[in-house]
């Protein structure tokens, strides 16, 4: 699928997301820095220049529920100009559980694409009881669907990018957990889809439920036969599914102690 031109933006649409996006990026990362590496700074450039035409899939590690939140206005934030789109896919039971807290709440999420932000709820694969237990069979055909319809409807423009945690939970210690399914299926956009790891590194003590200051160490977007071919290279195994092989290029952008199973090879 080829992603639409530049041309074809809706321009209200652009200005209604800079305006508001911009304002809530900056109230979500108040206090938490981000500090960006050296690194972070120079593979920015080439995000910009590929979502003023293509797509785009940002991966992160996920070990408190504000990380992809973090990221996601970090995006907004660094992105801006480009940016057109983010799509967010948020565990079933978090989601309801937070659009049962009231109607602002509600409104909160039924409105969100208006302003440029798809999010949407999945089932977390390794929590199926607690998933069954909070929706119903309705939902859960519903959840099936969004994520192939809204992740197309975001990666077949230009300017859009799809947020994804491949853990699909909280990690226990802050360490790399192995990839869920769902990842894999953004393969499905297209050849112009570029994937990009934004790995999240907490400074001073780790802790799951409070998140200060945090280091965003951002890698260069590319393609998954790229991102193959030089795993390949460092010793990945040819078997080994494409889900995992972005976990070791998630896992070469954190510290040692981060890594969990996607140690890297020597």
């Amino acid at each position: 699928m080829r992603p639409e031109s530049t041309t074809e933006r809706n321009p209200l649409r652009a200005l209604e997301f800079r305006v508001l996006a911009a304002t809530v990026a900056e109230w979500v990362l108040h206090g938490h820095g981000p500090l960006l590496s050296p690194e972070s700074q120079e593979n920015l450039e080439p995000h910009r220049e590929h979502l003023k035409t293509r797509s785009l899939a940002i991966f992160l590690n996920h070990f408190t529920r504000k990380d992809p939140f973090l990221v996601g206005a970090l995006a907004v934030r660094e992105l801006h100009g480009q940016l057109q789109q983010i799509a967010a896919p948020v565990g079933a039971n978090h989601y309801f559980e937070f659009q049962r807290q009231g109607f602002l709440k509600y409104l909160l999420l039924q409105t969100a694409p208006l302003y440029g932000f798809e999010v949407f709820p999945v089932p977390r694969p390794n929590n199926e009881s607690d998933y069954e237990a909070h929706i119903t069979p309705k939902q859960r055909k519903r959840v099936s669907r969004d994520f192939s319809n809204k992740g197309r409807k975001v990666m077949g423009k230009a300017g859009g990018v799809f947020l994804i945690t491949p853990e699909a939970t909280r990690s226990a210690d802050g360490k790399l957990q192995t990839a869920q399914p769902g990842v894999e299926h953004l393969e499905g956009y297209g050849p112009s889809v570029l994937y990009a790891p934004w790995a999240v590194i907490p400074h001073g003590d780790y802790n799951r439920e409070q998140v200060g200051l945090v280091e965003i160490n951002i890698g260069a977007p590319r393609s998954k036969e790229e991102i193959e071919r030089e795993w390949h290279q460092r010793g990945i195994s040819e078997g080994i599914p494409f889900k995992d092989i972005l976990m070791y290029d998630l896992a070469a952008h954190l510290p040692p102690n981060m890594r969990g199973v996607y140690e890297l090879p020597e």
